[in-house]
């Protein structure tokens, strides 16, 4: 299921210098530019696909990050797990499989082919991601990071009016 997890409002991120660009355009372009230049910001908060969830279903690692689309009506992220990553709730029964002799290793999980929530919440390995992560990068939005993230949107507004 894919998740629709950004679209911005022009107002929220546009500088005094990205109003002027944007009026060179019509909305849709100016729209698609700032959704383009905040994708790779955003995909900062985007967990890997990786450890069980690849091995197990052939995703590559990063296929989530990758699946990252930009257009006029926002940023989606369309994979089989994209919406329940995002979400962050753990869903089962798993049980666990052990490696042959030993009860102590796990080496993968079967999975019930009905699922429920489990109360629970997935665990995220990659460093400094994890659910909800459209909430975790306005959270992020201050100080020099805004900056940065102002400074690749003007730049790209300014790559579309060029191309005009």
């Amino acid at each position: 299921m894919a998740v629709k997890a950004f679209s911005v409002e022009l107002q929220q991120f546009k500088t005094t210098k990205q109003d002027e660009l944007i009026k060179d355009l019509h909305k849709p372009a100016a729209s698609t530019a700032i959704h383009e230049a905040l994708l790779p910001f955003i995909n900062e908060f985007v967990p890997e696909n990786n450890g069980i969830l690849s091995r197990n279903r052939g995703n590559m690692p990063g296929k989530l990050r990758k699946s990252g689309k930009a257009n006029s009506t926002g940023i989606t992220w369309n994979t089989v797990y994209a919406n329940y990553v995002n979400n962050g709730d753990a869903y089962g029964k798993h049980i666990p499989i052990h490696a042959k002799g030993d009860r102590d290793t796990i080496i993968g999980f079967y999975s019930t082919p009905i699922q429920s929530p489990t109360g629970g919440f997935l665990k995220y390995s990659t460093g400094g991601t994890g659910d909800h992560w459209k909430g975790r990068f306005i959270d992020a939005m201050t100080g020099s990071y805004r900056s940065v993230v102002n400074n690749a949107v003007t730049r790209k507004l300014k790559e579309v009016v060029r191309k005009g």
